[in-house]
């Protein structure tokens, strides 16, 4: 068989899963745990962290360990909207967003206040750039669009979003 659903998911390759299984076999213990294999687990984590850190050139308090994708998307939209949200509480996203996405924008309006607008897709999965721009706003804080659809494979136009909010006071007003 010949996979070419990349845009959804990927095939684990053998050694990563290798090394995956050792871990799970051996490190089994939460990490939290005072215990001694508790303990390690916690050690192995840290060095993990500093490696990340060090591969990314940030610093080590910046790398957050999540269980997936899911959970990281969650996270950093609400940390974002949570951060900024005294500037502004209206937010932007596509209607095609990864549903991790949309739940987290969909809790921050019906739970915390937050005003969405969900911008349309034309007939090719591209998001409508004419309704982004009028949906910009004086109190937006966040447009989050994925660059490629998981679903369909739409790429979307991201230099051409990023100039745009380079354009807007986006950027510039949360610095």
């Amino acid at each position: 068989m010949i996979y070419v659903d990349y845009a959804s998911t990927t095939p684990t390759s053998e050694d990563v899963l290798k090394s995956y299984n050792q871990l799970l076999n051996r490190y089994y213990a939460n990490s939290e745990s005072l215990h001694s294999l508790g303990v390690e687990v916690y050690q192995t984590m840290e060095k993990s962290r500093q490696q990340t850190a060090s591969l990314l050139k940030v610093k080590p308090n910046e790398v957050i360990f999540t269980s997936g994708a899911s959970e990281a998307n969650s996270m950093a939209i609400k940390g974002i909207c949570f951060q900024y949200q005294s500037k502004g509480k209206h937010i932007i996203t596509s209607k095609i967003e990864h549903s991790s996405v949309l739940n987290a924008f969909m809790q921050l309006e019906e739970v915390v206040g937050f005003e969405v607008t969900y911008i349309d897709v034309d007939e090719h999965g591209v998001v409508n750039m004419d309704q982004l721009r009028n949906s910009l706003r004086n109190d937006t804080i966040l447009c989050s669009i994925m660059y490629v659809n998981n679903e369909v494979g739409a790429i979307q136009p991201i230099d051409e979003i990023k100039k745009l909010m380079e354009l807007t006071h986006i950027d510039k007003e949360l610095e």
